[in-house]
């Protein structure tokens, strides 16, 4: 287990555009918990919303998060992930400057749009990265190497670089779902 951890980091961070999309991830993750556990006492004590807005503000971003997972596969092959979280990020930025901006209440609801693909776009892009780690991790692990984090490719035990097809034949299927978990559970 703790040789599927070492692998499983080494993975997320081992490049540095697999460490920038982690942290990123985290990042958002943070800052998106911060303003979900407080944007309504915002809404109520600051801009004098009412719970009706603080409602219907819930409804419109469902709506906005329906599509893009519907779309979700169409979505991934055309932006990819990372394109996907750094839309992410920008409706988020947006989002969050734009309510120190609004007069009052009512006008949230002109930005909540931005949390549906904020949390869409974050998901899709956090899962389907985790599932690249996670395949990258089971070939690696079932030649005893190392794994690249974009999912291509593994380093098994000699330093050979072999292609990630070649290792799933060789029996990382079911690691491969433990560790695509765990993976998730990070991001």
């Amino acid at each position: 287990m703790a040789g599927d951890v070492r692998l499983l980091l080494g993975a997320l961070f081992g490049t540095p555009a697999g460490a920038l999309f982690t942290a990123l991830c985290i990042v958002l993750k943070m800052g998106t918990s911060i303003v979900e556990n407080l944007v309504f006492l915002f809404f109520v004590d600051t801009l004098g919303a009412s719970n009706t807005v603080c409602g219907v503000s819930v409804g419109i971003t469902v709506v906005f998060e329906v599509p893009i997972f519907r779309y979700s596969e169409e979505l991934l092959t055309h932006m990819g992930y990372e394109r996907m979280l750094i839309t992410a990020c920008v409706c988020y930025a947006v989002r969050v400057v734009g309510y120190t901006l609004v007069p009052s209440g009512w006008w949230v609801l002109l930005l909540e749009p931005l949390h549906g693909v904020t949390f869409g776009c974050s998901s899709l892009a956090s899962t389907d990265f985790a599932a690249a780690v996670a395949n990258s991790c089971a070939a690696a692990g079932a030649a005893g190497g190392a794994a690249h984090s974009d999912g291509s490719s593994a380093v098994d035990a000699s330093g050979e670089e072999v292609e990630l097809e070649e290792k799933e034949r060789s029996g990382g299927e079911v690691e491969g779902r433990r560790l695509d978990a765990t993976a998730q559970a990070v991001l």
